[in-house]
């Protein structure tokens, strides 16, 4: 943008007569702008004649002092550089009533301004991006409004200044009144402004002296400074984003408080968000949506902080796993109609409801899903009681328990079974039975056969409910979880033991003997709490000692320091297992210490009338004498 070019000089009252309004459009009428967008102001820059001044401000108290001095006609009044577009044309239409005014801005502005607007407080308003063609229009509409509603005004002006000049008249001292006024006016023009509540953006204000006066000279720095800016407004426009970044930045170097540089840094943030949002949306559009999310993730240094981004991530991410849920909700349908209910883990409708429900539990659509199988399940449980299946009946009635679908509804087709011819039913019955004590037996020793012992009792309770066959085989069952338990605490493995011990209390197994293996595991592991607990050496007796050897390295220097040192008393009164906790100075004397810790001996230590091992810590000191 070019500086602010000469004017009439404000104070020179001939002068603004005879270039009032009325030769010609707008002739002679200045233009205020308040704005630092690049675009507007070299589209004013190019769109408005030599003949009206042009005078850019870069506050709102900038702006009423040129409005006054400069004698401007017609405001331009960027709605993203004020505090309150609306506020400020209604407050400079009230103090200047000529005035002509033309707000840029946004379509979501123009909708705050609607009201200005159609009362004729904002007489245009210039839709953002702005075309030179259409500030032209625009700008030549305003000085024709300022004429229309200013030609008598000129007409009397011009006749003023005439008798201003008549030879020999007083009246000129009229003319240092009137310019008293006009100072005074101005004065109070910037007053009121100054009082208002703004909070625009202040950047560097032109001075009193500097208002309207044209500008002859820019220094070499300011030259090269808005010549970077020029050329990265084009790049931006241009979308040539990473040069516009090369500029932006080597304007910062030059003015780092620049109030364009920050208005390009932001607009270069946005077109950065545009363009990566542009390239996400149209991988999503074409169903890429992993392409899409990829896009967004390699923008986080483009984009830092950007909530727009963030927000279209979670969108996507969301959109991915509904087409997920879609697609898993439709492989269950189709092996479902193949009768693959649960043929295998990997390779049926409930494997593939499970994937749904973990990616969107509360979606509506896996819920119905679900619905949909523990129907098939249950009626696949009656057309199997239905046939005298006994044992394909059983197998449907065990997943619908699993599953957790109604007793109600279990137990129907249960009775079903039971109510079944009775030669079918007990031949099912005695062969259920059978297997499973037949497992039973085979746990005791073989660990592979527990988890099948405790299957196939949970097949015959399906099939008999708590019948006698399954109580009997139930009681064989706790039995043998007892025996298994026992031999895991013999073998230390307590975790292990109380799993078998739980279950087989939860199985109804003797109530003495499930206390009874209770103390004993709750015992061994107080014992064993104990033997992993460190004591301080000193509380153990120590029967044997060895003097650590001075390493002769140390000696020699002066060294002296101390060694902590860990270790297990064994059953034998021995020491074993010896390892550094600390040291000071660090790996000078551990050695000298671990020797000589492994010579001590120590009384056994005995708890419950047996010898046990004992980890213990000793602090080892080294010292000249």
């Amino acid at each position: 943008m070019s500086p602010s070019r000469a004017v009439a000089n404000p104070n020179d009252e001939l002068r603004a007569a005879v270039t009032q309004p009325g030769a010609g459009v707008g002739a002679g009428v200045a233009l205020a702008v308040l704005s630092q967008d690049g675009p507007v102001l070299d589209a004013l820059d190019t769109a408005v004649t030599s003949d009206h001044g042009i005078h850019i401000a870069t506050t709102e108290e900038a702006l009423a002092e040129f409005i006054v001095s400069a004698h401007c006609g017609v405001a331009v009044l960027d709605a993203d550089f004020c505090a309150d577009a609306d506020q400020l044309a209604t407050r400079l239409r009230s103090q200047f009533p000529d005035l002509v005014l033309i707000v840029a801005g946004r379509d979501s502005q123009q909708a705050a301004l609607a009201a200005s607007i159609t009362a004729g407080v904002i007489y245009r308003f210039l839709h953002k991006p702005v075309s030179t063609q259409r500030v032209r229009q625009f700008v030549a509409a305003a000085l024709r409004r300022h004429d229309e509603e200013h030609a008598e005004s000129a007409a009397v002006a011009s006749a003023r200044a005439i008798a201003i000049h008549r030879p020999k008249k007083p009246q000129v001292n009229s003319t240092w009144a009137a310019l008293g006024a006009l100072a005074l006016l101005a004065l109070a023009g910037i007053v009121y402004f100054a009082s208002g509540s703004h909070n625009s953006t202040r950047t560097v204000q032109p001075t009193a002296a500097e208002v309207g006066k044209p500008v002859t000279s820019i220094p070499a720095a300011d030259a090269q400074l808005n010549k970077l800016l020029g050329d990265a407004e084009q790049a931006l426009v241009q979308n040539r984003l990473a040069y516009a970044a090369v500029l932006i930045e080597a304007a910062r170097t030059l003015q780092p408080d620049n109030v364009r540089v920050a208005f390009l840094t932001g607009q270069l943030a946005k077109e950065r968000e545009r363009t990566v949002l542009a390239r996400a949306r149209s991988a999503a559009a074409n169903g890429d949506i992993k392409q899409a999310l990829a896009v967004l993730d390699g923008s986080n240094a483009a984009t830092p902080g950007s909530t727009t981004v963030a927000e279209t991530r979670r969108d996507l991410e969301r959109q991915q796993i509904d087409e997920r849920v879609r697609g898993l909700i439709k492989l269950a349908g189709e092996r479902m109609s193949n009768g693959a209910i649960t043929t295998s883990q990997a390779n049926s409708a409930l494997a593939a409801l499970d994937a749904a429900r973990g990616l969107s539990p509360r979606d509506p659509a896996v819920a119905r899903l679900e619905q949909s199988i523990n129907t098939s399940i249950l009626s696949e449980a009656r057309a199997a009681a239905t046939r005298g299946d006994g044992s394909s009946a059983v197998n449907w009635l065990q997943m619908a328990s699993e599953r957790r679908l109604r007793r109600s509804d279990i137990d129907a087709v249960r009775s079903m079974l039971t109510a079944a011819p009775g030669n079918a039913r007990s031949k099912e019955l005695a062969r259920l039975s059978a297997n499973a004590n037949d497992l039973i037996a085979r746990s005791r020793a073989d660990d592979s056969a527990v988890e099948s012992a405790r299957a196939s009792l949970t097949t015959l309770r399906s099939y008999e409910g708590n019948g006698p066959n399954t109580l009997e085989a139930q009681d064989r069952f706790g039995n043998v979880l007892l025996t298994r338990s026992r031999s895991a605490l013999d073998a230390g493995r307590l975790d292990d033991a109380q799993k078998l011990l739980s279950e087989a209390q939860s199985l109804g197994a003797a109530a003495d003997a499930v206390t009874s293996l209770g103390t004993a595991i709750a015992s061994q592991r107080d014992r064993v709490r104990k033997a992993n607990a460190v004591v301080a050496a000193s509380e153990l007796t120590r029967i044997k000692t060895f003097t650590p050897l001075y390493p002769n390295a140390a000696a020699s220097k002066g060294v002296v320091g101390w060694v902590e040192v860990e270790f297990t008393v064994a059953t034998d009164g021995s020491v074993t297992e010896p390892r550094i906790v600390a040291a000071e100075p660090e790996g000078v004397f551990d050695q000298a210490a671990l020797d000589s810790v492994l010579r001590w001996r120590y009384a056994p230590v005995i708890r419950d009338g047996k010898p046990v091992a004992q980890r213990a810590r000793q602090r080892i000191r080294f010292a000249l004498e």
